[in-house]
């Protein structure tokens, strides 16, 4: 097994939620996306609790994004 390097990590989880709010700006992705909406947006808010604040301030921006999402 390897050994998980804590800053390759949040720079993996920086990158999701890069990906995530790329998905909330593209035209047409409150339709495609409206089942799982409710599901990602759980997913963000424990994102939050993150010790990285980088981490944390992207997930807060990134949950909004989300949220008005129409």
């Amino acid at each position: 097994y390897a050994v998980s390097d804590p800053s390759s990590e949040v720079s993996t989880k920086l990158l999701a939620l890069q990906a995530l709010e790329g998905v909330a700006q593209m035209d047409g992705a409150s339709q495609s996306t409206a089942a799982i909406k409710p599901a990602v947006v759980a997913v963000l808010a424990a994102a939050m609790n993150h010790p990285s604040g980088l981490l944390r301030q992207a997930a807060v921006d990134v949950r909004n994004a989300w949220y008005v999402m129409e």
